[in-house]
């Protein structure tokens, strides 16, 4: 199993990158931003699991 994290969203933005170890953490970003735009959505996101799919290689083509 992945190890816990949880990242913030500010709705009607397109990516958030940065990931916190605990909920308390993101908790406080998530108030931060919120009040630096008022009026906006802003969630706490929990990573609760994770899917990875190994590319297959290319057969070799002749031309």
């Amino acid at each position: 199993m992945p190890q816990k994290f949880f990242m913030v969203w500010r709705h009607d933005t397109p990516t958030t990158e940065k990931r916190h170890p605990t909920y308390v953490l993101a908790y406080r970003e998530a108030d931060r931003i919120a009040r630096k735009h008022p009026g906006y959505k802003v969630y706490v996101l929990e990573a609760t699991d994770y899917r990875w799919v190994q590319e297959k290689p290319l057969a070799h083509v002749l031309f």
